[in-house]
């Protein structure tokens, strides 16, 4: 983006580019929070399409990470964690 802070996601069905969505955030953002951010987006995109089979990849590994640590209460993370949560068993991770 211009050397500038956004999140996106792309989402691909049999190899073909279905949906993207790309936002801009304020320059303070850090990279961490606008890699957070684009997770949560494609969690809701899965959501909101009622999706039955998702896979998510990133290659943030400082959220990956954060959330796969029990102990980080953080609250950007502890969010994440029940979104997640709430979708399992409604999707195939």
């Amino acid at each position: 983006m211009d050397n500038k802070v956004g999140r996106a996601f792309v989402v691909h069905h049999r190899n073909k580019e279905i949906h993207h969505n790309c936002f801009r955030l304020s320059n303070h953002t850090s990279v961490f929070l606008a890699e957070l951010m684009a997770i949560n987006k494609a969690l809701d995109y899965v959501s909101n399409n009622n999706l039955t089979s998702a896979k998510i990849i990133s290659d943030a590994r400082s959220v990956l990470l954060a959330l796969e640590n029990p102990n980080n209460l953080e609250h950007h993370i502890t969010a994440l964690k029940n979104k997640i949560f709430n979708l399992t068993g409604k999707i195939q991770a």
